[in-house]
C-alpha cells in the first residue's frame, strides 16, 4: 500500500511541475520581468522609462541589469494608488560606484516613478548580496532616498520599517 501511494504521489507531484512550468506560447521569448510587468499592466510609458534606466545603468560596460523585476512594495502603508516597486539588481565591476552615487540613483528613480503610475519605490541591488539602495515618492511629491533611522541595527529593529526607511546590513 505505502508503495502504491508513493507512487501515486510522485505521480501527481510530477503532473503539479508540468503544469507550473507550463507557459503560453506567445510568452515562450519573453523574460520573467517582462512577464510580471505585463502582468502588471505597466503602460508603455512606464515600460520606456524602465528601458530607458536600464540603458543608462548598463552604458557603463562593466555594469549588467541582470534583474529587473516590477513587484509589490514590501511596506504596509505607502503612497496611495502607487502599490508597486521597480528594482535593478546590478552586476559587475561597475556596480560599486553605481551604488555609492545618491544623485546618480536619484536621477534614474525620478523618471521611472513619475512616468509609472503605479510605482512608488525604485530599488537598486547588487545582486546576489543584500546591498540595496531605495528612492521613493514622499507625501510632498519628491523623490528621496530612504535612510536607516537611528538606533536601527540590522537584522533587528525596535519596529517595522516606515515608509522613508530602509536599512542596509
Amino acid at each position: 500500500m505505502t508503495n502504491k501511494l508513493f507512487a501515486i504521489t510522485a505521480v501527481s507531484l510530477l503532473s503539479l511541475a508540468s503544469l507550473s512550468l507550463s507557459i503560453m506560447p506567445s510568452e515562450a521569448n519573453t523574460t520573467t520581468a517582462q512577464l510580471k510587468n505585463k502582468r502588471f499592466n505597466l503602460t508603455k510609458k512606464c515600460r520606456a522609462a524602465i528601458t530607458t534606466a536600464t540603458n543608462r545603468l548598463e552604458k557603463n560596460p562593466s555594469l549588467k541589469v541582470v534583474q529587473s523585476p516590477t513587484d509589490r512594495v514590501p511596506y504596509d502603508y505607502y503612497p496611495q494608488g502607487r502599490p508597486h516597486r521597480q528594482s535593478f539588481y546590478l552586476q559587475g565591476a561597475g556596480v560599486k560606484p553605481i551604488m555609492n552615487s545618491s544623485v546618480l540613483m536619484a536621477s534614474i528613480a525620478k523618471p521611472v516613478i513619475n512616468n509609472c503610475n503605479s510605482v512608488s519605490l525604485v530599488s537598486f541591488g547588487t545582486f546576489g548580496t543584500d546591498w540595496i539602495e531605495d528612492f521613493g515618492l514622499m507625501s510632498n511629491g519628491k523623490v528621496q532616498q530612504f535612510n536607516c533611522p537611528s538606533g536601527f541595527a540590522p537584522p533587528f529593529y525596535p519596529r517595522p520599517l516606515r515608509w522613508g526607511e530602509s536599512c542596509n546590513p
